[in-house]
């Protein structure tokens, strides 16, 4: 179902109730990219898309087009283009700008107690372009974010020619597993046409990898309960019975051999490729000495932390007064990578994603 919500003036706080509602729950949101950090508080696991003409608008079960303000006038063309066209949709609109001034002025003393963090720097390592998700919401709640991209995202340094020629055979395969966000845009980016896959089992490792999949119109069979390799493999099918079963794993240059190990022993043939590697990013001195001094740091990969490590040193965050920085991670193997390191595994979400990651922010800032 598509849904044309007003987004009002752009202040998580302010948009409508039912509006929220379809955010939150919604598998992809086409909206002007000044609206993306408010979506990506809203709705973390959405899928992003820029303004186009309504036909070429992803479908899903829910679908959000967000306008800026009430949504009423500004979308009168694209409600005229949807009613040719025959395809559904619903109209939510926001708030007008005179009703907005009125419920920030009414809501001033609320939102003040809504900042749990007010006070803290929080350092977030995640690589540039996909700091939003946890940047703005903690900004939102009053925390001073320090953004420092440890790492970089980029083409593997075969330039992807092992990945083009996997999705060339993509039918011979039972499945392609995913375990990554990047890992799955890499593949989307080489497939003309998501239709190469019909009869293909989609695999994705967490809900934000299924959230770029389901952007392309590519629903993913399969998302595990947790998202690690350990969980996939536990959720995992047996192979077929009377031929060999064959999988394609999609990921990063240099990761963990569990997952390929385990699907192996459990009796599928397996070709790994590499979408995409992770290299050190450059971090200017003072940005260094801000992270050492804060009161947290987020990490949401072993790359991030080995990175992280590798420019401030492990001697200044146990140096780092009082006692360092809590040390956050987004999971068992990020929190792995940070004793291997030599430092502290203060706390790890119980749901290992960004969303899991902010829901351990907050219980730490109420104690």
């Amino acid at each position: 179902m598509l849904w044309l919500v007003g987004a009002g003036p752009g202040d998580p706080d302010l948009v409508t109730r039912r509006g929220a509602e379809l955010l939150a729950g919604a598998e992809a949101v086409v909206a002007d990219r000044s609206l993306w950090p408010l979506i990506r508080t809203l709705a973390p696991a959405a899928g992003l898309h820029e303004p186009a003409e309504p036909a070429a608008w992803p479908t899903g079960e829910v679908v959000v087009r967000l306008y800026r303000g009430d949504g009423v006038a500004v979308s009168l063309v694209d409600r005229a283009a949807l009613d040719a066209e025959g395809r559904p949709f619903d109209l939510v609109p926001g708030p007008a700008d005179h009703i907005a001034d009125a419920a920030r002025s009414a809501l001033g003393t609320r939102v003040a107690e809504r900042r749990p963090l007010s006070g803290s720097v929080i350092v977030v390592t995640r690589p540039v372009g996909q700091q939003t998700s946890l940047s703005t919401p903690l900004r939102r709640w009053g925390a001073e974010v320090v953004e420092m991209p440890t790492i970089a995202i980029e083409p593997p340094l075969d330039g992807g020619a092992a990945l083009s020629a996997a999705v060339r055979r993509a039918r011979s395969y039972d499945w392609v597993v995913l375990t990554s966000a990047n890992g799955a845009a890499a593949l989307l980016d080489r497939v003309a046409d998501v239709r190469t896959l019909a009869g293909v089992g989609v695999a994705a490792i967490g809900p934000a990898t299924a959230a770029v999949l389901a952007g392309a119109h590519l629903p993913a069979d399969l998302v595990p309960a947790a998202f690690v390799a350990e969980g996939l493999l536990a959720a995992f099918p047996p192979p077929p019975q009377g031929r060999p079963g064959r999988v394609l794993l999609v990921r990063a240059e240099v990761a963990r051999d569990t997952l390929p190990e385990g699907l192996r022993a459990a009796g599928w043939s397996v070709d790994v490729v590499a979408a995409y590697r992770t290299v050190a990013a450059t971090v200017p001195e003072d940005v260094r000495d801000r992270a050492v001094t804060a009161d947290a740091v987020l990490f949401s990969s072993p790359s991030t932390v080995q990175q992280f490590v590798a420019r401030v040193g492990p001697d200044r965050l146990r140096l780092a007064p009082p006692a360092g920085p809590t040390l956050f991670a987004i999971g068992p193997v990020t929190a792995e990578a940070l004793v291997a390191a030599g430092l502290r595994s203060d706390v790890v979400a119980e749901r290992y994603d960004v969303t899991g990651l902010l829901d351990a922010v907050l219980r730490w800032a109420k104690r």
